[in-house]
């Protein structure tokens, strides 16, 4: 899968290039996986490994707090299953708002996936060199929750800088124009 740059918000498509460029120089290869996600695919990845009554819940949740297009982006989806993939609902993740690139090291042409490879923490070194927030630091309550293939442009979560409702309205005046 190739990251289309043009989806990314301004300014990320050249930090994303000059971080892979240095990271070449360091004899590291990463290629960038996922970039820009749309609403259903967010939607796909949250549901697969949440239970049908989680997935109910979470739909009138939001039902009930005002973000209608929020709740039908997730029920619209229908149901997944596979391996825990996020924790960010549709709306909630930098990767709907084009802030956020997945790269994975590569090592003989074959993927790496175990983030503790030390090639990511060199990505995410190089990462908050260029200002970028790399997924390697993340911390949830104070304990470390490493997502080694993930950069983003905000220091922070979405759920910081938007209200539930501001985000159904940004998405609804998006997907709805």
């Amino acid at each position: 899968m190739s990251v289309d740059f043009s989806l990314l918000d301004s300014g990320l498509g050249v930090k994303i290039t000059n971080l892979l460029e240095n990271l070449k120089k360091k004899n590291y290869d990463f290629r960038p996986v996922q970039g820009y996600r749309d609403l259903a695919t967010q939607a796909r990845y949250w549901r697969q490994s949440r239970t049908r009554i989680e997935v109910e819940q979470q739909i009138e949740a939001w039902k009930k707090q005002g973000a209608d297009f929020l709740a039908e982006a997730l029920e619209s989806v229908g149901p997944q299953n596979g391996p825990h993939v996020t924790n960010a609902l549709p709306g909630f993740s930098w990767h709907n708002h084009g802030k956020a690139v997945d790269c994975y090291l590569y090592v003989h042409g074959t993927m790496v996936t175990n983030g503790e490879h030390p090639g990511y923490k060199e990505y995410a070194d190089e990462a908050k060199e260029l200002g970028l927030t790399p997924g390697y630091y993340f911390q949830i309550n104070g304990k470390p929750f490493r997502d080694s293939v993930h950069v983003q442009t905000e220091p922070t979560g979405v759920r910081n800088l938007y209200t539930l409702r501001e985000i159904n309205e940004l998405f609804k005046n998006k997907y709805t124009k």
